[in-house]
């Protein structure tokens, strides 16, 4: 008895820390970009519920743009990308906004700043776990007289939701009652005894 108690014990805390982990995934890491107009395709495997898409960036002394943003599911389908992001601006000299584009999803532009001081714009949409993704945008970069000198990076980035799936809150809570009965039993014993 003793020694299912603790595999229950070991089995519902692992679980527990599953449920609370995340995964973040580079989709894309560039710096020091020429001057270039380039579509992406950036593919990923959904691990979770959710997934929250993040498009970071800088540019000096002028700008770059991801364009006609949409994230759908391999082989087509409706974009999942709204027509909100969230912002963070760069710790030092944030200038970055999002900018009409010809679709429903704005288009998000990244400025001057800092070199390496990067605004990052997000957004979290439902996915079907195990199901590839294509996060697809356009890619502009004006860089005026500067050529390939100019400092400028992007990064974008997925992250699987924290929140754990229902069926690990339906084990941790079978693990847990499992570990309940176990306690009751063993008290039970102990009282007769």
């Amino acid at each position: 008895m003793k020694n299912f108690l603790k595999v229950g014990v070991v089995i519902g805390l692992g679980l527990l820390g599953t449920a609370s982990a995340s995964a973040d995934t580079i989709l894309l890491s560039l710096t020091d970009m020429p001057y270039t107009e380039t579509l992406y395709d950036l593919d990923f495997i959904a691990n979770a519920s959710t997934t929250t898409l993040s498009v970071a960036g800088y540019q000096l002394p002028f700008a770059w743009v991801a364009a006609q943003n949409s994230v759908t599911p391999f082989g087509g389908g409706a974009n999942l990308l709204g027509d909100t992001w969230t912002f963070v601006p760069a710790a030092s000299k944030s200038s970055a906004s999002p900018l009409p584009d010809i679709g429903p999803v704005p288009a998000l532009g990244f400025a001057g700043g800092t070199v390496g001081s990067f605004d990052t714009f997000s957004q979290t949409f439902a996915t079907t776990p195990g199901t590839e993704y294509v996060y697809q945008f356009m890619f502009f970069n004006d860089l005026g007289d500067e050529g390939s000198n100019a400092p400028s990076g992007l990064l974008v980035t997925t992250t699987a939701s924290a929140v754990p799936e229902p069926s690990t809150w339906a084990m941790l809570l079978i693990g847990f009652a499992g570990i309940g009965f176990v306690l009751h039993r063993r008290r039970g014993n102990l009282a007769v005894g």
